[in-house]
């Protein structure tokens, strides 16, 4: 479903000056802008519809110059997510815009000379963005100068991250090492428990983010002797949960069956973990769960009340940690 936010920026009633890119677009590729002293003078957006770039107008006065490009390379899954920017109120014109995709941030672009070595950061803020959505088009108000910006947002796709990638061979032995579970997906991860001994991992709890509230998943068994119970708090929504490593081995537990031996964390802040478990286990196997320019809001896995079998997970873009 599709989303329109409001422009943000100067609002004025006389629509023979407004404009609208609309919103049938897959998604943005590339952002032209140019900008003096006064502000940014116009700006254009590529976008990429059905397999095609759409080449749109300029919004503002154009004197053929680009002195600002961001490009946007939508065939590797990167997205256009949120924009900051800068606003005179005195004059009304927008000062300088800074493009945020899942795996970089443009410079602050706009509102100066070339010569100029002010990075534009004056002004009253604002900022577009819509969590779980990308931006699929753009709206607005300009005529010589651009004076207000809005955009259409729709829903990111989530990708599932398959136990069997995590390690590169069957981790679930044909199905029969423990009990499929799923926790399905949420807006992120807040916390995560590991419960292990020396042998392997015994159970783990996610504490995912549900629309500003806390839901618990716990998958095995944590009330056995000898279990130590280790937590790795994320400081949601300021971090999020990038990737997953982890080990596994080959055990004969009512037959040949697959565990997890140890598993750490890394967030987009750049923390990582302790190793949680045993990594030094009889012929490890390393596998880690990770998407570029993704963050894990959700897990699946195989467990049984003695262990840990599988672990995989859900991937959403999210903006660019700077």
């Amino acid at each position: 479903m599709t989303q329109r936010l409001e422009a943000e920026g100067e609002k004025n009633p006389q629509t023979q000056y407004n404009w609208d890119d609309g919103s049938d677009h897959d998604g943005v590729t590339k952002i032209y802008v140019r900008g003096d002293r006064e502000g940014i003078q116009f700006i254009k957006f590529g976008y990429v519809g059905t397999g095609q770039l759409i080449d749109e107008s300029f919004h503002g006065f154009s004197n053929q110059c680009f002195t600002q490009m961001f490009e946007i390379n939508h065939a590797d899954n990167e997205y256009l997510l949120s924009i900051d920017g800068y606003y005179n109120e005195t004059s009304g014109v927008i000062q300088a815009l800074q493009f945020k995709t899942n795996m970089k941030t443009s410079e602050m672009m706009g509102g100066k000379d070339d010569d100029d070595d002010d990075d534009g950061e004056t002004g009253t803020k604002f900022s577009l963005g819509c969590n779980g959505h990308k931006i699929i088009g753009f709206h607005g108000y300009a005529e010589k100068t651009l004076y207000s910006l809005g955009a259409y947002f729709t829903s990111l796709p989530i990708t599932k991250l398959e136990y069997k990638d995590s390690a590169k061979r069957e981790l679930y032995d044909n199905g029969n090492s423990g009990y499929l579970w799923d926790d399905g997906t949420f807006q992120g991860v807040r916390k995560v428990y590991v419960y292990y001994d020396g042998l392997y991992i015994r159970c783990v709890r996610f504490e995912y983010d549900n629309g500003g509230k806390v839901e618990s998943r716990e998958h095995g068994v944590k009330a056995l002797s000898d279990v130590q119970e280790r937590e790795f708090v994320l400081d949601y929504p300021n971090e999020s949960l990038m990737s997953v490593k982890g080990t596994s081995t080959r055990v004969y537990i009512e037959g040949d069956r697959t565990v997890i031996t140890s598993l750490s964390f890394k967030t987009s802040k750049g923390r990582t973990s302790p190793t949680f478990g045993n990594e030094f286990c009889r012929s490890p196997v390393e596998f880690e769960l990770e998407k570029k320019g993704c963050a894990i809001v959700g897990f699946h896995g195989r467990s049984a009340y003695y262990a840990l079998h599988a672990l995989g997970a859900y991937f959403s873009p999210v903006p660019h940690a700077q």
